[in-house]
């Protein structure tokens, strides 16, 4: 029999996963940012906002309201959709409004355009430069209720006697359990085939955190496939082990104590530990923004080559 000492490590088991494909890039992805039904809404206020200049202009001209300087007879139809079109892009054009009434409409009309654009431009950078990945598996509770990925665990270890000792709880680990029971093939004999099964799609498997954690940071060779998912369970910590009755377990546990209130602890794993290297959770791989594909910008140019035609 053996002792231990105090836990120098906090760590629970996590779920590794093989990482999912990035979203497929769309064409038109600079109309991404507003659902279809805003565009339809901004180019009907565009159209609505140019007819009412051109109204208001020709109620003004035909009455002989303003002063000689205004400008009400050049704003025609065309000229009024014009000006609408050019104020909501940010360009300068002609006519310039002079009368108060065509500048209040005008005015009220660029204040909508600000914000539109600025909602427009903000929504486009997220969209284009962070490639955001979806996880089938959030938490635990998901990966329990599904029954299209397969998961299991490593054979014969701590984890595999506490998931088949829960056995008759009623719990989600019970639930877990007769998933995994079902198919021996869910239970690896080893670490390696463990990720092996992993790196082969469609499987989750389960161990210490840590383990996983290391082992997903140091994948960039195999161009970060790895990572975990959801929030780990089932918290445990490491311990050195010493001789029963031994003396050094209460020495060992009083310096462990001590380099835990120092830090000591944390500057050695953050020494060990990869600084650089795969992110281990579902958030994106690039640490900076990603730059933009021609994939991804296409659509822009046919839409200037139709404006051209």
């Amino acid at each position: 029999a053996i002792d231990f000492t105090n836990p120098f490590m906090e760590y629970g088991t996590g779920p590794l996963i093989k990482r999912p494909p990035n979203e497929a890039t769309y064409l038109f992805a600079f109309l991404m940012p507003f659902q279809i039904v805003v565009w339809i809404c901004i180019l009907v206020a565009l159209v609505c906002v140019g007819f009412m200049l051109y109204v208001t202009s020709r109620i003004r001209y035909m009455l002989r309201v303003g002063e000689p300087f205004d400008n009400d007879r050049a704003f025609t139809l065309r000229n009024s959709i014009w000006f609408a079109y050019w104020s909501l892009v940010k360009r300068g054009g002609e006519p310039a409004p002079r009368s108060l009434p065509i500048r209040i409409l005008a005015g009220f009309w660029w204040l909508f355009a600000l914000i539109v654009v600025s909602t427009y431009t903000a929504n486009l950078t997220a969209f284009l430069t962070v490639k955001r990945l979806s996880s089938p598996i959030a938490s635990l509770e998901d990966l329990a209720k599904q029954t299209e990925i397969a998961y299991g665990l490593e054979k014969d270890v701590f984890l595999y006697n506490f998931f088949k000792e829960q056995d008759g709880t009623g719990s989600v680990f019970e639930r877990m359990w007769h998933s995994m029971s079902a198919d021996p093939n869910n239970f690896a004999t080893s670490l390696s085939q463990g990720i092996e099964k992993v790196r082969n799609g469609n499987y989750v498997f389960m161990d210490d955190e840590p383990i996983l954690e290391y082992l997903v940071a140091n994948d960039e060779k195999n161009e970060c496939e790895l990572m975990l998912v959801g929030k780990p369970f089932l918290y445990r910590g490491y311990g050195i082990a010493t001789q029963r009755g031994s003396h050094l377990a209460d020495k060992l546990s009083v310096q462990i104590l001590k380099m835990q209130e120092s830090g000591r602890i944390g500057m050695l794993r953050d020494r060990w530990w990869p600084k650089e290297g795969c992110v281990s959770d579902h958030s994106p791989v690039a640490k900076d923004a990603v730059a933009l594909g021609i994939e991804n910008v296409l659509g822009v140019f046919y839409v200037l080559l139709g404006g051209a035609g």
